[in-house]
């Protein structure tokens, strides 16, 4: 459950650090409390578009990743009625980024297939196979993926448009509300969890937080 736990609070931050939506500013001493009771390994987790709802994406004894939503306020979760999948981002208008299948492709990598899907229900319609991760823009109009490019990644932004590409792996894409630029850590190492925080804007310089983070 401690990793379930971390992981959920990892995907919190994350989330609120590249929100689509424009949020109040990130409080100086964050104010933690427990969301998830049940003892398990939380993958993925997104805000939903009113900021109190939660996806998240987690395995329980040994089974596949499961899909679930809570609220803020709440540590009762129910499961949603979808395939095994991570939720990788949540468009403004409810449209659900998920990779599908997702499983690991050595070290720290886990591929699986693109697919889109309305947070109120329905079938998932499946846009791409091999991606390891991605997110959806704030309209819902356009998606960030990352994919295999032979000797190591590279980041697509809208898909088929190359914007950074590197000999290591690359993770948690975030687009901006602004849909302008993509936030996402790059590990320049493969197999290794190593990565600087990095954001890069089409047609101008890469911005780069100063020293190596572990993700």
């Amino acid at each position: 459950m401690l990793a379930s736990l971390a992981l959920l609070g990892l995907g919190a931050l994350i989330g609120l650090a590249y929100s689509h939506r424009v949020a109040a500013p990130i409080p100086s001493t964050p104010d933690y409390h427990l969301l998830t009771v049940d003892s398990g390994y939380v993958y993925s987790a997104r805000f939903a578009p009113d900021d109190t709802a939660i996806v998240y994406g987690e395995a329980r004894g040994g089974q596949p990743v499961a899909l679930f939503s809570t609220r803020s306020d709440a540590t009762v979760s129910r499961p949603l009625d979808l395939p095994a999948a991570d939720v990788v981002g949540i468009a403004d208008n409810g449209d659900m980024a998920l990779i599908l299948d997702r499983h690991h492709d050595g070290s720290w990598l886990r591929v699986g297939t693109l697919a889109t899907v309305a947070l109120a229900g329905g079938a998932p319609r499946a846009l791409y196979e091999n991606v390891y991760d991605a997110d959806i823009a704030a309209d819902g109009s356009a998606l960030a993926v990352v994919r295999s490019d032979g000797v190591g990644q590279r980041l697509e932004y809208p898909i088929g448009t190359t914007i950074y590409r590197n000999e290591g792996w690359i993770s948690s894409p975030r687009i901006s509300h602004d849909g302008r630029r993509v936030a996402f850590a790059d590990h320049p190492i493969g197999g290794d969890d190593i990565g600087y925080v990095t954001v890069v804007e089409p047609g101008k310089p890469l911005v780069r937080a100063s020293g190596l983070l572990n993700f």
